[in-house]
C-alpha cells in the first residue's frame, strides 16, 4: 500500500505549463523520451525510491546522481522539499528526463488535485526546455527498504502526474540546469552543474 499522499511527493522543480519551448543551443539531436509513458514513470520512481543513504532525490550535492541510472537516458530530480546544488558528471549521448514538480497518488483524483496548481520554471544554459504536463498514468515501481518516502519495500503501484521535461543529449562540456517548482505549499529548487564527457573521458 502507498503511504499518505504528502509523503509521496517527490519533486523535480521546473516550469509551469506555460514554460518556454526554446531548445538550448547546447543540445544535440536526441531519441525521444516521453515522460507521459508508464515506462518512464516506472523507471523514475524506482530510481527515486532507493535507500536514503544513496537516494538521488535526498542528495543535496550530486554525489549520488549516477546511482542506478537506467539504460538509454539520464534521470534528474528535484528534492523532497527545499534547495539542492548538485555537481554531476554525465556521459554524452543520453537524453535527460525528469519532473519539474510531481507526485504519485492512490488514484487519479490525488494526482489532479496536486498537478492543477503546479507551476515552475526551468533553465538549461541560455535556453528553456519544453515543459510537458503529465496527466495521471498508472504504473508499477520497485521501492527499496529504507527509502526516504516511507514506502513499503517491494513492487508497488500508483498514479503518477505533474510537470516534466526532457532535454539533450548535451554536447560535451559544462552546462547549468536550474529547476524551480511548486504546488501549493510544497516547493523545490535544484541547480545541476553538469559536466558532460564522451566515453573516452569517463
Amino acid at each position: 500500500m502507498l503511504k499518505n499522499t504528502a509523503a509521496l511527493i517527490l519533486a523535480l522543480t521546473l516550469a509551469g505549463c506555460s514554460g518556454g519551448s526554446d531548445a538550448p543551443a547546447a543540445e544535440q539531436k536526441a531519441k525521444p523520451v516521453d515522460p507521459r509513458s508508464s515506462v518512464i514513470q516506472s523507471k523514475w520512481w524506482t530510481w527515486a525510491a532507493l535507500p536514503e543513504d544513496v537516494n538521488p532525490v535526498a542528495d543535496r550535492t550530486g554525489k549520488h546522481c549516477a546511482e542506478q541510472q537506467p539504460d538509454g537516458m539520464w534521470l534528474v530530480a528535484g528534492t523532497f522539499g527545499g534547495v539542492a546544488n548538485r555537481a554531476c558528471t554525465i556521459p554524452a549521448g543520453l537524453p535527460i528526463v525528469g519532473p519539474v514538480v510531481n507526485t504519485i497518488g492512490a488514484d487519479e483524483a490525488d494526482c489532479l488535485s496536486f498537478s492543477k496548481i503546479a507551476e515552475g520554471s526551468v533553465k538549461l544554459d541560455d535556453g528553456a526546455p519544453e515543459i510537458i504536463e503529465v496527466d495521471p498514468v498508472l504504473f508499477q515501481f520497485v521501492a527499496k527498504q529504507g527509502n526516504p518516502s516511507g514506502y513499503d519495500a517491494g513492487l508497488l503501484k500508483g498514479y503518477g502526474c505533474g510537470l516534466w521535461f526532457t532535454a539533450g543529449p548535451l554536447k560535451p562540456g559544462t552546462h547549468t540546469l536550474v529547476i524551480n517548482g511548486k504546488s501549493g505549499d510544497f516547493s523545490v529548487q535544484a541547480t545541476y552543474n553538469l559536466t558532460v564527457k564522451d566515453a573516452a573521458g569517463l
